[in-house]
C-alpha cells in the first residue's frame, strides 16, 4: 500500500493507491457541539482563535509523542507543561487500567467498503480486552465514539483485527490530576453516526467530491455508504417499506412525506 497525507481545500484526505480518501478527523469535522461554537465565537472576537487552536493541537501531538515513545521504550521528547501533565495522567491510567505495550500503534487504517481512512492511535489490551483506543487530551466531545468505530471497522476489513476487539477513548487532563477510559459496547450505533457524518460532508463540499470523480479518484460506490451498508442495490421505492399506491398519494396531499 503507497499513502500519503494530501490537503483538498482545506480537507485532509489519504491518496492511497490512486484513489482518495476522506480522512476520519475531517469527515467528523463539521459536528460541534453547543460549547465548542461558543468558545469557537469567544476567540475568533478575540482574535485569539488561530493561535489557541494550534497551540491544542501542538500539545496534543506531544502528547501522543511521549506515549508512543514510552510504550516504544525510547526517550521521551521535550514538552510543554500541559503535554508534561498529561502524559503523567495516562502513566497513572495505565496503572490503573493495565494498559499493555501495543499490537499496533499509529497504524494508517483504510476503508475500500466506504472510501475513508484514518490513523488508530493504539490496539492493544486493555482492562484485559483487546480494543482500539484512541488518546484524547481535550474535552469529551461525542464524535471521538464515531471516530474510533470508524477506525475499528476499516482495522476489522483489513483483517487487522476481528468483531471481537472493542473500541475506547481514554480522556487525560492537561490540568491536574485527571484521567477517564470511555468504553463502548455499542460499536453498529456508532459506526452509522460515522456514516452520516461522512454522508453530510459530501453535501457540504460538492465540488470536491465532483473533481474528484471527474478524475476517477473518487470510487462511485462511495457516493451513499448506507446502500453499502444495509446491502442495498436499487435506491428504496415505497412498495419497499409497505405503502401502496393509495396511501402513497393520500401521504404526499397530506404533506406526511416528501419524495422517499
Amino acid at each position: 500500500m503507497n499513502w500519503n497525507r494530501v490537503e483538498i481545500n482545506g480537507n485532509r484526505w489519504y491518496d492511497i493507491d490512486g484513489k482518495k480518501y476522506i480522512s476520519v478527523t475531517t469527515a467528523l469535522s463539521h459536528l460541534v457541539d453547543d460549547d465548542f461554537k461558543n468558545f469557537m465565537l469567544e476567540m475568533q472576537s478575540k482574535g485569539q482563535f488561530d493561535a489557541v487552536m494550534k497551540n491544542a493541537g501542538d500539545t496534543g501531538t506531544q502528547v501522543h509523542q511521549c506515549i508512543e515513545n514510552h510504550q516504544k521504550g525510547i526517550e521521551l521528547p521535550e514538552v510543554n507543561e500541559k503535554a508534561n501533565n498529561a502524559f503523567c495522567n495516562y502513566l497513572a491510567a495505565e496503572v490503573r487500567h493495565t494498559i499493555q505495550k501495543p499490537k499496533y500503534s499509529e497504524v494508517t487504517v483504510y476503508s475500500k467498503k466506504y472510501g475513508y481512512a484514518g490513523t488508530m492511535d493504539y490496539v492493544g489490551v486493555i482492562d484485559g480486552q483487546l480494543t482500539v483506543c484512541d488518546w484524547k487530551s481535550g474535552k469529551f466531545s461525542f464524535k471521538n465514539g464515531f471516530q474510533v468505530a470508524a477506525y475499528r471497522m476499516a482495522a476489522i476489513e483489513m483483517g487487522l483485527i476481528d468483531y471481537d476487539c472493542g473500541s475506547s477513548i481514554l480522556y487525560i487532563g492537561k490540568h491536574g490530576e485527571y484521567f477517564k477510559l470511555y468504553t463502548h459496547k455499542q460499536h453498529e450505533f456508532l459506526f452509522e453516526q460515522f456514516l452520516c457524518a461522512m454522508f453530510n460532508h459530501q453535501g457540504l463540499y460538492p465540488g470536491i467530491y465532483r473533481g474528484l470523480e471527474k478524475q476517477g479518484e473518487y470510487d462511485l460506490a462511495w457516493k451513499n455508504p448506507f446502500k453499502t451498508y444495509y446491502g442495498i442495490v436499487d435506491d428504496p421505492k415505497p412498495e419497499d417499506f409497505g405503502i401502496n399506491d393509495v396511501e402513497q398519494e393520500n401521504n404526499h396531499q397530506n404533506g406526511v412525506v416528501g419524495n422517499i
